[in-house]
């Protein structure tokens, strides 16, 4: 039988052996990452709860083979498996001082130590001992055949669209995604670099988890995919909504209102692109250009912020060349 797009996309899958064990630390899905303004207000938390709701009710909590929910002192747990689907994990959280860091993450994968994820649903609120300008995340990643069965046209719309509505976050982004192991130790060294030439040549994916590339953003944005939400303090940096709109002219950008800003749809389908062919992707690369004032750069975050696992050997080393790689990925549809 002949594979489709989608489940070719979901084959590739990289791996890497430890002694006797071998595990699969990187694979494509289709992700979905939200970031947020940390916040003071406790609705803030009730309204990333709300959003593990709703995808609850799209993948049900028996999908999963792993669950955590974790304060800094790694003490409370909830598994939301043993709970069953209408367990809450805002019940937990309500009852954690602000000041606490809390994570929650539901996997898919069976085995605990180095398994990149198909279904992955993963939260970071951070405490009060971080500085209002660090960014909370939510992410919702499902492997590519999940999404053609259920046989939904604009299923992956508008779940995007419901989420943006919920969490109503300072920027978001959506599509084909090379999401990674949450395990160091599977990626660090030759892990992560035997990614790379995939990555670079590949444009369209985006490079591992939010968790890996939220620290030290401040209220900057992280560059646009497929779909994405932007705020309108971001939109006003770029010359404010219509002067950005003005720049998206092209036929096949759709474009939906939510209370704090706009999602844009860059183009009728995800795009992969392909630096070796010249394969081009217009529509990504117009929304990039237009959006560029917000966006940070190699030399965000007092030069601390980092993508993790988009580098190439040496750049552990080299400063000069990881600022190169950084800007080569944040830049890499300014041109397209």
């Amino acid at each position: 039988m002949e594979l489709s797009l989608f489940q070719g996309f979901d084959n590739i899958r990289f791996e890497r052996a430890r002694g006797d064990i071998t595990r699969t630390f990187a694979r494509v899905v289709f992700g979905m990452m939200f970031f947020l303004r940390r916040s003071d207000n406790p609705e803030h938390r009730k309204q990333l709860m709300q959003a593990e709701e709703y995808c609850r009710n799209l993948v049900p909590t028996d999908t999963y083979n792993w669950a955590v929910v974790e304060t800094p002192d790694n003490l409370t747990w909830l598994d939301l498996r043993k709970a069953g689907n209408d367990a809450k994990a805002y019940e937990l959280w309500q009852r954690q001082a602000m000041n606490d860091d809390l994570w929650f993450g539901l996997f898919d994968f069976t085995n605990k130590d180095g398994e990149a994820a198909g279904h992955a649903l993963e939260i970071r609120a951070l405490g009060l001992r971080f500085p209002a300008k660090e960014q909370d995340f939510f992410q919702f990643n499902f492997p590519l055949p999940w999404l053609e069965r259920q046989d939904r046209p604009g299923l992956a719309q508008k779940i995007f669209r419901d989420l943006a509505d919920i969490l109503q976050p300072l920027h978001a982004q959506s599509g084909l995604c090379m999401t990674m192991t949450g395990n160091p130790s599977w990626t660090q060294g030759e892990g992560a670099e035997s990614l790379y030439p995939l990555l670079r040549k590949y444009p369209g994916l985006i490079a591992g988890r939010a968790a890996d590339m939220t620290f030290s953003i401040g209220d900057d944005m992280l560059p646009i995919n497929w779909l994405n939400a932007v705020h309108n303090d971001l939109l006003d940096r770029c010359g404010g909504r219509e002067a950005v709109l003005a720049q998206l002219g092209l036929t096949g950008f759709e474009f939906w209102d939510y209370d704090n800003g706009i999602v844009v749809q860059a183009g009728p389908a995800p795009l992969l692109g392909n630096r070796e062919t010249g394969e081009k992707m217009p529509h990504y690369g117009a929304l990039a250009r237009a959006l560029k004032p917000a966006r940070i750069s190699e030399y965000g975050g007092k030069g601390k912020w980092s993508i993790v696992n988009y580098r190439r050997p040496n750049d552990k080393y080299d400063k000069d060349q990881r600022r190169e790689t950084l800007h080569e990925y944040l830049t890499r549809f300014d041109d397209m």
